[in-house]
């Protein structure tokens, strides 16, 4: 055994009295042991000297205790002032947290940095509770009964189904969402966007082409005719001014339709803000028609023969009475 070098003395440093009030050493002035620190700059700035493999340090900052761990298999482990070196450390053989259901009044529990506090069914806090961990509280909820809880963590609810755990699924038009609350999962659903197709909003039969999404007096949906009225009106055809002056009868106006009306819906054809009949299939009898030869033939309101985008306008000046002049003003109303 060799010679010790230092202050020797023959006997342990103690009080006179023990219950004399004063310490006989300083925890955080010796080597190893069980240090404290207010910080984790304070614990990293332990000087040489005080350190040793395996002592311990609690910080009050963070409420954690750490070891300074030797490890020769990772660079720097074996360098007692590298520190990597200090590890949270756990402990072993139930120094964990203790879980209550019921905090008494006279109870303070403190959840540290890192750990998790699980309660299946409600956790009830008549005392303080701290918590700067994760609290986790499973089918039931958190019931204050003239304590306090202090979250600085997190907390979280959790339900479990007996035999099944729910889940959430997206369909082609439908989404979910889910928030834990403390009477468990809130879940509401919503429409995808652009999700909702014809087929999907068809509740009485498959759509048709053409046709038009309607409601019946009981509020279910429904594919409708066109023929029984909807649409829009268009304004793709207002305000067309004549380039030319017409004479007599089955004269172009120059005036094309830009959009399909409506199947059995009503064309009106306004001139100066006058409006003129429109013929249905008759090239005389009225004062303009649509066409698409040239005004050999009157177009329909319907049918297979119905006006369509592209045909033209064409007038007849001895039945209106009056000719089309230049910088005359053309309006065509229709639904679409």
């Amino acid at each position: 055994m060799s010679q010790n070098i230092g202050t020797l003395i023959s006997a342990a440093i103690r009080p006179n009295n023990s219950d004399d009030p004063i310490a006989s050493a300083y925890a955080t002035e010796i080597k190893g042991g069980l240090h404290f620190a207010e910080t984790i700059i304070e614990r990293d700035a332990i000087i040489e000297e005080r350190r040793e493999w395996g002592m311990m340090c609690y910080v009050t900052d963070d409420y954690q205790t750490y070891q300074l761990q030797y490890n020769p298999l990772v660079i720097g482990g074996t360098n007692s002032m590298n520190n990597s070196n200090w590890e949270l450390f756990s402990g072993s053989g139930g120094g964990g947290l203790s879980v209550k259901y019921y905090i008494e009044p006279s109870d303070n529990i403190l959840v540290p940095l890192n750990y998790q506090y699980w309660i299946y069914g409600d956790l009830t806090i008549a005392g303080n509770f701290v918590n700067y961990g994760q609290v986790v509280i499973a089918n039931g909820g958190l019931v204050m009964s003239g304590g306090s809880f202090s979250n600085y963590g997190s907390l979280a609810f959790v339900s479990f189904v007996a035999g099944a755990t729910p889940s959430f699924n997206d369909s082609d038009t439908i989404g979910y969402t889910v928030q834990n609350t403390i009477y468990g999962p809130s879940v509401s659903s919503f429409v995808l966007p652009n999700s909702l197709t014809a087929s999907v909003l068809s509740s009485l039969g498959g759509p048709t082409a053409g046709y038009l999404l309607s409601v019946d007096g009981d509020g279910i949906f429904n594919w409708v005719s066109p023929i029984n009225g909807g649409g829009l009106m268009s304004n793709a055809d207002k305000n067309y001014i004549m380039s030319y002056d017409t004479t007599g009868d089955a004269q172009f106006a120059g005036l094309t339709l830009s959009n399909v009306p409506i199947n059995n819906s009503y064309i009106s054809v306004y001139v100066n803000g006058q409006e003129f009949e429109v013929g249905d299939g008759s090239t005389m009898s009225s004062s303009c028609y649509f066409s698409n030869d040239s005004g050999v033939s009157a177009k329909d309101f319907v049918g297979i023969n119905a006006v369509q985008a592209g045909d033209g306008l064409y007038w007849n000046g001895s039945v209106a009475g009056i000719d089309l002049y230049t910088s005359w003003r053309i309006s065509v109303h229709y639904l679409v």
